[in-house]
């Protein structure tokens, strides 16, 4: 089935919110065998609304509409959908009263601009919102379904894995199934060329893509269902941990933070860290995770050259080497261990701005990582930008903390 994504609201086209949800829906799509060939942003215009409708009805079997049903005069999503089909729009009485009922539940005065809300055509099924006062719209032409949904991200989603995509699931004749493979410390032309005889497949296929948490493998699988989809999945997957044995830290939904906190636990290690670069950046996504108290025992950022020497790093080595230098990052992961009385100790130090700092180029990052006994330091040099600079170390710290446990439990 040929699919297509719009989104309304002027917003969006000022660059004011992020559509979220086409993203959201373009992920969820080809888990249930339908095929997405076209995303659409438009502005608060009837004329250009029904424009881009027409066309669709035209070209795609599904169509799936985010946002304008809200209770503002910009909100024409659903007067829009009525003007092309045709339709009257008619207040339904029983929608009527489940949103005068949301107010006074919530002892609130009932807006009388938001009886258009329960407004609706004749080809069209109401889809309740459980979250927000704006009813979702099913509706079914001749060839073609379109749903209507609420803008806000939590209603959108509630509306989608509660009633949509149910709803679809039940008509589907194949659907897609996914593996995630990720992968640390090689570059996606490395990846490729390691992989490349693996790329030609069609199902599965095998993709390549950058993101935030380094370089991912896609294995992707479209089969009636999930168990024959994973039949297909297994043997490609395994040739690519064959391949890629050593470099890999993750599958799927995995967050690193997540898969540290494992290794650290089932080490029965501890972790303290003093950041400066990253400005606790570490901590943070450490801490996002939750029960992270069970090995992490805290961060100190030792942003200013005084608070490393508070710290513990010697003046006489701020002096020699500087502060982003192997020796002052070193030290501060050997003071993370005395200062959090932790197993491991992790230092970081860098720049993040855009200009030469103590003779090191913007983007020079030094991380170090110690058990007391043996010590791992290593020098990066990032492309510039500071949250690109900044994330980039959380990450590359998440790195070596894997690559140093891997190391002493050799031993």
């Amino acid at each position: 089935m040929k699919a297509e994504i719009i989104s309304i609201g002027t917003e969006l086209l000022l660059g004011e919110t992020v559509d979220t949800n086409s993203n959201f829906l373009a992920s969820q799509l080809p888990e249930i065998g339908i095929d997405l060939l076209w995303i659409t942003q438009i502005g608060d215009n009837t004329e250009r609304i029904i424009s881009i409708f027409k066309k669709a009805i035209n070209r795609s079997d599904i169509i799936f509409v985010t946002g304008g049903l809200g209770p503002t005069e910009d909100d024409i999503t659903r007067e829009s959908l009525a003007k092309t089909l045709k339709e009257k729009l008619s207040i339904d009485s029983y929608q009527e009263k489940k949103l005068r009922n949301f107010f006074v539940f919530r002892n609130r005065t009932f807006p009388i601009k938001n009886i258009k809300q329960a407004a609706i055509i004749p080809s069209a099924k109401f889809l309740n919102n459980p979250v927000g006062t704006a009813p979702g719209w099913w509706v079914k032409t001749k060839n073609t379904q379109i749903f209507l949904m609420p803008g806000p991200p939590s209603e959108m989603q509630k509306m989608w894995n509660e009633q949509i995509k149910k709803r679809l699931l039940k008509g589907s004749t194949s659907i897609l199934v996914k593996k995630i493979i990720k992968i640390s410390t090689l570059g996606e032309s490395t990846i490729n060329e390691m992989v490349e005889p693996l790329l030609n497949g069609k199902n599965p296929s095998v993709g390549i893509y950058v993101k935030k948490d380094g370089v991912s493998l896609r294995i992707a699988a479209k089969a009636k269902t999930k168990k024959e989809a994973l039949k297909l999945i297994k043997p490609v997957e395994k040739k690519i941990k064959t391949i890629l044995s050593g470099y890999i830290w993750g599958e799927d939904s995995q967050n690193f933070a997540d898969v540290i906190q494992m290794m650290m636990i089932k080490e029965k290690f501890s972790l303290g860290i003093i950041e400066s670069v990253t400005g606790g950046s570490i901590a943070n996504e450490i801490t996002n995770i939750n029960g992270s108290s069970k090995y992490f025992h805290g961060s100190l950022v030792a942003y200013h050259q005084d608070t490393k020497i508070f710290a513990g790093v010697k003046k006489n080595i701020i002096k020699k080497q500087g502060t982003i230098s192997k020796i002052t990052t070193e030290a501060l992961a050997k003071n993370a261990l005395k200062i959090f009385n932790s197993s491991l100790g992790l230092g970081i130090t860098g720049i993040a701005g855009n200009k030469i700092t103590e003779e090191q180029q913007p983007g020079t990052i030094f991380i170090a990582i110690t058990n007391g006994q043996k010590t791992m330091c290593k020098e990066y040099h990032l492309p510039s930008g500071r949250n690109q600079i900044k994330n980039r170390a959380v990450f590359l710290s998440f790195t070596l903390i894997r690559e140093f446990i891997n190391e002493i439990k050799k031993k």
